[in-house]
This record gives C-alpha cells, sequence and structure tokens, in this order.
C-alpha cells in the first residue's frame, strides 16, 4: 500500500509544480505589464518548475509519510473533514507567513487539489473498494 502514498507524493511534487509553473507563465505573460526590456525565457521557467519540485518533494513528504502511518498502522481512516481541517490550517499559515494575494493562493491550490484528488482516487477508492468487497465476501 505504500506504493499508493508514494505515487500521491511524486504526484503532488510534479504535477502541483507543473500547474505553479503555468501560473507563474500565465502571471508573467498574461496578466502583469509587459515589461519589453526583461524577458523571461524557457531556462526561467524550467528553474521555476525544478525549485517548485524540489521544494515540494521535500515538504510534502513528511504529510504524505504521517498519513500513511495514520492509516495503515493505526488503522484510522483520513476522512474529507479531516483533509478539510489541514487544508484550512494551510490557508491559515499562508494568511499568516504569506501575503494572501490571488497568485499564492492559486499556486497553494494547484498543490492542494492535485494531492486531494490523486488521493482519492488512488488512495481512497482502493481502500473503499476493498471494504465493499469484503463485506460482500462476509454476507455469502
Amino acid at each position: 500500500m505504500l506504493k499508493y502514498y508514494i505515487f500521491v507524493w511524486l504526484s503532488i511534487s510534479i504535477g502541483g509544480s507543473l500547474i505553479n509553473t503555468i501560473i507563474w507563465w500565465l502571471e508573467e505573460k498574461l496578466f502583469s505589464d509587459l515589461n519589453l526590456g526583461f524577458e523571461r525565457g524557457v531556462d526561467y521557467f524550467i528553474a521555476v518548475f525544478v525549485f517548485g519540485f524540489v521544494l515540494s518533494f521535500l515538504l510534502s513528504f513528511p504529510g504524505i509519510f504521517i498519513i500513511y502511518l495514520i492509516e495503515e498502522w493505526k488503522k484510522i481512516q483520513f476522512t474529507i473533514w479531516l483533509h478539510l481541517a489541514i487544508f484550512v490550517l494551510h490557508i491559515v499559515a499562508i494568511f499568516l507567513f504569506f501575503d494572501l494575494n490571488s497568485y499564492t493562493l492559486s499556486s497553494f491550490l494547484g498543490y492542494e487539489l492535485t494531492g486531494v484528488i490523486v488521493y482519492y482516487f488512488v488512495v481512497y477508492k482502493r481502500k473503499f473498494n476493498n471494504i465493499n468487497d469484503s463485506e460482500l465476501i462476509d454476507l455469502d
């Protein structure tokens, strides 16, 4: 089961960083005032992706590992309410330590939504289907 959590971890790192890089590119190219004297090339956005990937790779591992330990060893299932509570804590931390502007919030949502969606389809649905299958076997 650990491989599914590792898949969630890698999806957060790769998918979230890709979404963050696209949002950054859109901010620079479409939504900000054009600065003709300073043009950021492809190398800049590759660096943004790599930097975001490394940071999210390092920072999301403890959270995913703690969720794995709680769910697999203690057999306490993470519900949607617990994920919502973690989401609210992240928003409060962003509000307290960073400027809560539209770019920061949209970048954060890229990482958070990627993690929640992949977690739901890779981990949660597998457990839910396994529980239903075992209940059907017990009923026979």
